[in-house]
């Protein structure tokens, strides 16, 4: 992917329809791992505080519960987090590299950076503080906040990329030298 970095005035939505089609399935694929991870998670915990403490901290005391949940163990939280961790840094590098090749202006871009990673961590951290920490409800809220949030990174990270592809360059006229402007 970085071999575009080195071609002059490249473009997303000049390249090979090839590349199109290609990094259109990859957002898809993407969009529907997302959908997935979000409808596990409804399942799960209800996408509410109280469902995500219930899903870290058990219920075991909880008379009127439909179904025995246990607290996480250690080991539980740290083989979760270890293949979340990577996947989804993997999925962040990726996403980002395809968000670097728009005519957005280069400090919207380390923003977005930014923000996408912050959002990552948050998620990776906060249900520690859930489980081991205390004010688990609070640390539920920022949780659901977090995920929430690195949902939406994805998604305007995505669909930049996508309206960049098929429709044009988001940093609008070409300048004087012919490339798209960016705009910040």
């Amino acid at each position: 992917m970085t071999q575009y970095y080195a071609v002059p005035k490249f473009s997303l939505n000049r390249t090979r329809i090839s590349n199109k089609v290609l990094i259109t399935l990859f957002l898809i694929g993407t969009i529907l791992a997302i959908w997935l991870s979000l409808y596990t998670l409804h399942h799960r915990t209800g996408l509410t505080s109280g469902g995500v403490v219930e899903y870290y901290l058990g219920n075991e005391g909880s008379p009127s519960a439909a179904e025995l949940k246990f607290a996480k163990s250690t080991g539980e939280m740290l083989e979760f987090f270890h293949i979340h961790s990577f996947t989804l840094l993997l999925l962040i590098f990726i996403l980002c590299h395809f968000a670097a090749l728009t005519t957005v202006g280069e400090m919207s871009k380390i923003v977005y950076f930014v923000l996408t990673f912050v959002s990552f961590l948050s998620m990776m951290a906060f249900p520690w503080l859930i489980r081991f920490g205390s004010h688990p409800e609070c640390w539920a809220g920022a949780t659901l906040g977090a995920g929430g949030f690195f949902l939406l990174t994805t998604l305007l990270g995505g669909g930049a990329v996508l309206f960049e592809l098929w429709v044009r360059p988001i940093g609008g006229a070409n300048g004087a030298n012919g490339a798209a402007e960016p705009l910040l």
